[in-house]
């Protein structure tokens, strides 16, 4: 109780020791200037996002254009290209030991003739 008398009794005054710096104070208002404006950041982003209607994506899957043709492929199983590398396998076994021009030709002639169905 003797502090608050006292400084009701010296006016107001502090004594000279007691004195804060005046950077300090600077430096205490920057923090809370820097506080402040973090809080309004927030506060903005909130908003905007808040603001922003949440609309699905927007993907064109499945319809083309008029003006495009559509093409649909069939692809066949994974059966027949198994089947179809067995068939160029047995012509590399066949051509073996054959020169290399020949072997070419062979291969280009037989694999024609393979069909993919």
């Amino acid at each position: 109780m003797d502090a608050p008398m006292e400084v009701l009794t010296s006016g107001g005054r502090r004594r000279r020791s007691e004195k804060s710096d005046p950077e300090q104070f600077e430096l205490a208002l920057e923090d809370l200037e820097t506080a402040i404006a973090v809080v309004h950041a927030e506060e903005d982003t909130e908003d905007r996002l808040a603001r922003r209607p949440a609309k699905p994506r927007s993907a064109n899957r499945g319809s083309l254009p008029k003006h495009l043709l559509r093409i649909e492929e069939i692809i066949e199983p994974q059966s027949q290209g198994v089947r179809l590398i067995g068939e160029l396998y047995a012509i590399e076994a066949e051509i073996r030991g054959l020169g290399p021009e020949q072997r070419l030709a062979a291969r280009q002639e037989r694999s024609d003739r393979l069909s993919p169905g």
